[in-house]
């Protein structure tokens, strides 16, 4: 993926508006100078320190915009000018980064799986002892959140666990490779996508 660098980005956002979705005044075609609320006295000094809503100020856009996904995954590449772009298609492995995307995907993939696996099994654990108001007797997970075997069991396979006890639902795959969750309860059929 090709991105204007993120000074070229705001330069363009200051003379073009660029990125008309930035802050929401700009979406209703007002931009404005400042947040019509002043920083929280309390805010932490390491968060950025220029007003979000600022549209005018080259410093309090770059600011921002550097924080967009685009600048925080791997193999994307930037350019500063229309000629840069040129010289960055001529010389770009384009094979090759999406190779290293699609492994980087993967592996961030599994990683999130993994990731709401145990979340959705602490909130599945959450809403049975509610339901059952007593504490579960001799239950087999451990304090972060995952059960015995999880590490075995393939973040999908998890994240499926954790559905269908919390809630019923399952994740399928669909036809074309879209993932669906399925109602089980009431349902025998599953909801596949398009």
């Amino acid at each position: 993926m090709f991105v204007p660098s993120v000074t070229l980005l705001t330069a363009w956002h200051l003379t073009y508006i660029a990125v008309n979705e930035r802050t929401w005044p700009t979406v209703l075609g007002t931009p404005v100078a400042s947040s019509p609320l002043p920083r929280h006295p309390d805010a932490p000094r390491e968060t950025p320190l220029s007003d979000p809503n600022d549209e005018t100020t080259a410093a309090s856009v770059q600011e921002w915009l550097a924080l967009a996904d685009f600048y925080q995954w791997p193999h994307i590449t930037t350019f500063d000018s229309w000629e840069h772009l040129f010289e960055q298609l001529l010389k770009t492995d384009l094979a090759a980064v999406s190779r290293a995307m699609r492994a980087y995907n993967t592996v961030e993939g599994t990683r999130i799986q993994a990731a709401w696996a145990t979340v959705l099994n602490k909130v599945a654990r959450g809403k049975r002892a509610r339901e059952h108001r007593r504490p579960r007797g001799g239950s087999s997970s451990s304090s972060n959140g995952t059960e015995e075997g999880d590490a075995a069991m393939p973040p999908r396979a998890r994240v499926n666990r954790a559905l269908r006890r919390g809630y019923g639902v399952e994740m399928v795959r669909g036809c074309r490779g879209q993932v669906a969750a399925a109602a089980r309860q009431g349902h025998p059929e599953r909801v596949k996508g398009p």
